[in-house]
């Protein structure tokens, strides 16, 4: 899970080239976030890091003052984010090769983009989920979460709870049939031309 004490080059430009996917979508409204500018530059960012501060030159500062102009309390809060780790980069040694560094930021990245989900709201404990779903423990819900063969997103670092990630826990619950309801039963379909049931 994010390491917010790690000063590791690449880890640092992963999590910012995360911040800077981040305020894309809060300033254009991007659904997916793959889909846009920033994470179209994933490939090229991933083979050399140091691209993503370019990025925060160009297309970041364009989207800090775009939403500055709709939510100012909001655009400080990205930039303030965005700031204190170009800070950092710029401090950190770069004595690392480039491998490495590649991997560190793949981690950065990652790390960053899960626990911005978690802080959201996305990502959901099993004790979450259980509420979601209006069951009476961890262990329901662990038996729902099975029976629709889903697999978790990860583990708490602290709790050793495991994670599901909330869109997908969504997806099946709109899917379920209600608390009641029989779905072994089917109704005979009519023969062709007759209008009556088959036999049984």
């Amino acid at each position: 899970m994010l390491d917010p004490t790690s000063n590791r080059y690449g880890y640092l430009l992963g999590r910012l080239f995360s911040h800077l996917q981040a305020l894309e979508v809060v300033t254009t409204g991007i659904d997916p976030p793959t889909s846009g500018v920033v994470f179209g530059k994933f490939a090229v960012a991933t083979a050399s890091p140091a691209v993503t501060l370019r990025l925060v030159d160009t297309i970041g500062g364009q989207w800090l003052r775009t939403l500055a102009g709709r939510d100012p309390d909001q655009a400080a809060e990205h930039e303030q984010r965005i700031a204190g780790l170009v800070a950092r980069i710029a401090a950190a040694p770069a004595t690392e090769d480039l491998p490495n560094v590649q991997m560190a930021f793949l981690t950065g990245y990652h790390h960053q983009e899960f626990a911005d989900q978690r802080a959201e709201g996305q990502i959901l404990t099993t004790v979450q989920v259980a509420e979601l779903l209006g069951l009476g423990s961890p262990a329901a819900a662990r038996v729902q979460l099975k029976r629709w063969g889903l697999e978790p997103c990860g583990t708490d670092s602290v709790t050793g709870e495991k994670l599901w990630r909330r869109r997908e826990v969504d997806e099946r619950r709109q899917g379920r049939p209600g608390r009641g309801a029989r779905t072994d039963l089917k109704r005979p379909q009519a023969k062709p031309g007759t209008g009556a049931p088959p036999s049984r």
